[in-house]
């Protein structure tokens, strides 16, 4: 489906929660125009859905919602198997409340998520793994992160990438500069054991932190060929 058929404001400034909701309802693939810029409070996706955009040119911007503090302001929720998002610019525009620009939270186990190619900047946190439920073989590849963390308001460490609790995840080919400016501020920061992960080929400048992997019992991990030029705590 593409969003030209759609009702679609597209102008940053009228809401298209309702019609991209409805739209991602029936799953398949979803094409956003180029050339216009979403403004959402969220949107979740489902299992078997495809959400692609022309990279730099298909906007989605998340305002926070009035039910939900800042802390709990998340952009597009990825909730199922089999879901792939592609191409698009995300952020917070104007309103500083916005904590995740991504989050990857299935109430039951998943498996095959892709996020690539999408400029994500200005949120809190760039892409935030769950921990309820497994999720196997998550892809993170050529995604562009910057401004991370410029949000007083929502009281939560900066991070560009935590990948998701399970096996299988690639992390590569990501940029990265300006994540966070304190302490416990990262480029990727796992809080649970990674399996059978690739973190590769990222580069990484100014930021805080560069990889911090704390899971005691991380198996078949590879951290290479990364470029990290951080100014505050260590590289990895």
């Amino acid at each position: 489906m593409s969003g030209d058929t759609l009702d679609l404001c597209g102008d940053g400034i009228h809401d298209d929660t309702a019609t991209l909701q409805a739209a991602l309802e029936r799953r398949g693939l979803l094409v956003l125009p180029p050339g216009k810029s979403f403004l959402v409070t969220q949107l979740v996706i489902h299992s078997d859905t495809m959400l692609r955009g022309t990279p730099g040119q298909s906007r989605i911007i998340v305002r926070g919602r009035e039910d939900l503090s800042p802390r709990e302001t998340r952009g597009l929720i990825i909730e199922g198997s089999n879901t792939v998002l592609r191409g698009m610019d995300i952020s917070s525009g104007n309103d500083k409340r916005c904590r995740e620009a991504i989050s990857i939270t299935p109430e039951t186990d998943a498996h095959d998520i892709s996020i690539e190619d999408c400029t994500i900047h200005d949120v809190q946190v760039g892409i935030m793994g769950g921990k309820k439920a497994k999720t196997d073989r998550v892809t993170i590849r050529g995604n562009s992160f910057y401004n991370i963390g410029t949000h007083p308001e929502v009281p939560f460490p900066s991070v560009a990438i935590t990948p998701p609790y399970g096996t299988s995840c690639l992390v590569a080919d990501n940029r990265a500069w300006d994540v966070g400016d304190n302490p416990g501020d990262w480029f990727l920061y796992a809080s649970r054991a990674l399996n059978e992960t690739i973190i590769s080929n990222n580069l990484i400048r100014r930021c805080y932190g560069g990889i911090k992997l704390q899971g005691a019992t991380s198996t078949r991990t590879l951290v290479a060929g990364n470029r990290i030029m951080v100014f505050g705590r260590s590289g990895i």
